[in-house]
């Protein structure tokens, strides 16, 4: 082999090996496509409750559809509703707290709808009421004191039609910046 065939080999090598590296992830990409896991930056699988603090309604839309129960309790990551807590709801959360109905719960464990009120979203409130979700009362009455503090009407009716269908708004505590 020439000086000058050695050259152009290696010459080729320095063009070919780049494009040889695109091709092969190009091809790891595609392929975990079509098994449905993605190579750089795999899907979180979370649950509902999680999606509902990530305000994700058609995940949580997802999940109802493949039979999960809207009412199932679980722990949510802190920091997805680190940015909820000190949003001029501090009063609230706090006399609340002080009537014995938490908003915030303490052990980090919540039902979807109680997110869903906590993150301000009512799409995602009425999509989980008509799947069957509900509160127990004590969670019902802070999730409507909490609502209705923020005057989210259409949180406040959709958590209005269900439960005991009671109005428990005269009863609220009020915000401790009102006090």
């Amino acid at each position: 082999m020439t000086a000058s065939n050695r050259l152009h080999a290696v010459l080729l090598a320095i063009v070919a090996l780049p494009l040889f590296v695109l091709l092969l992830l190009a091809g790891v990409v595609v392929g975990g496509q079509i098994v449905g896991v993605h190579p750089f930056w795999p899907t979180p699988d979370l649950d509902m409750v999680n999606y509902a603090a990530l305000t994700d309604t058609a995940d949580v839309q997802r999940l109802i559809l493949a039979g999960a129960d809207p009412n199932q309790t679980a722990f949510v990551r802190p920091e997805y509703l680190r940015d909820w807590r000190g949003s001029g709801v501090d009063g609230m959360d706090r006399a609340l707290t002080e009537a014995g109905m938490p908003l915030f719960a303490p052990d980090g464990m919540y039902r979807p709808l109680r997110v869903a009120v906590i993150v301000r979203q009512p799409r995602l409130v009425q999509t989980l009421i008509r799947a069957g979700a509900t509160l127990p009362p004590a969670e019902r009455t802070a999730a409507i004191c909490f609502a209705a503090f923020l005057n989210d009407t259409p949180i406040v009716e959709s958590l209005l039609a269900t439960g005991d269908r009671s109005d428990p708004r005269s009863s609220c505590p009020k915000a401790a910046e009102e006090q």
